[in-house]
């Protein structure tokens, strides 16, 4: 047997599963003014963690697009982290304008 059917056949038997931290569900109960502790990935580091709360929600009608704004909680001007959720499906998470991955997120009790 060749080396590509080999890698062929491996392939097709791979299942990839795609887990996100969050559903498009949680993704709606988010309020503004709520707070959460956050973990995620990016191309920098792993495992970064921050508390933050929800600043902001805003809608674009033109792209279908969710959008929630994050700011952190020592530093309530600044806004880094964004969630959205493009034509209603799984939320993706961005810090500033680079794409990371959401590993975790906890509401903190108020």
């Amino acid at each position: 047997m060749s080396l590509a059917k080999t890698i062929l056949e491996k392939l097709s038997e791979t299942v990839v599963a795609e887990r996100y931290a969050m559903t498009r569900a949680e993704f709606d109960a988010l309020k503004k003014g709520d707070t959460y502790e956050i973990t995620w990935d990016d191309s920098w580091a792993k495992s970064q963690k921050a508390t933050v709360f929800v600043k902001s929600r805003s809608t674009s009608k033109k792209y279908n697009t969710d959008k929630v704004s994050f700011g952190i909680k020592d530093k309530p001007r600044f806004v880094g982290f964004f969630l959205y959720s493009r034509d209603g499906g799984e939320p993706s998470f961005a810090v500033g304008d680079m794409g990371a991955v959401l590993t975790s997120i906890r509401k903190v009790s108020k």
